[in-house]
């Protein structure tokens, strides 16, 4: 076995380009990632293990379950932490970092991630940003959920949309789902505009 403090999502990078490792572990040697396991995928771009998040104490979690039930059980530790998963962005999504960047993209995001801020057992936050945002979690835990179903992580949204007291929320989760290229998330608005 590798040593373990390599996990999954670990970045390698090789000859510049970033490749991330998924369900294995890799280790860096004559700028080759040597992969070990069964069922590895490494996709230069494409797919991820996590988010690129920075400042963190990741801890992935599987949402087959469903994205609810993980928000609970973190709720239930009352402590701050983020929790936060990739969505499919719709055709044309804009970005939500700008410019500022010495990094310029000529093409819209395919992927946005979806974060939520949890503090004494409560949502308080929700943020929605693009893959080129440098991110940081400011040294707190950050639950990473795996096994999403698209259909799962946007339901959460229109949950939160639908029944947050607090505006702001609501807010956030409309602009995440807007974001979204889920059919589901056009159905939310579609209900919207028509009342139901």
């Amino acid at each position: 076995m590798i040593a373990t403090s390599l996990r999954f999502g670990v970045r390698c990078w090789i000859l510049g380009v970033r490749c991330l490792v998924l369900g294995a572990q890799c280790m860096l040697v004559t700028a080759r990632c040597l992969m070990f396991g069964a069922g590895c995928w490494v996709m230069m771009g494409v797919v991820h293990a996590q988010a690129p998040i920075t400042n963190a104490k990741v801890d992935m979690r599987s949402a087959a379950q469903g994205v609810d039930r993980v928000v609970q059980s973190v709720a239930a530790t009352r402590t701050a932490a983020w929790i936060g998963y990739r969505l499919a962005a719709a055709p044309g999504a804009r970005r939500t970092c700008g410019f500022n960047g010495a990094r310029v993209l000529l093409e819209p995001p395919s992927e946005f991630y979806v974060l939520a801020r949890m503090e004494a057992g409560e949502i308080v936050r929700i943020r929605s940003l693009t893959p080129e945002c440098d991110i940081d979690a400011g040294g707190l835990p950050l639950v990473w959920l795996t096994d999403l179903k698209p259909a799962d992580g946007v339901a959460w949204l229109v949950q939160m949309a639908r029944a947050s007291k607090d505006i702001n929320l609501k807010k956030a989760a409309v602009s995440a789902l807007v974001r979204s290229g889920d059919p589901s998330a056009t159905k939310f608005f579609e209900e919207l505009l028509t009342g139901k």
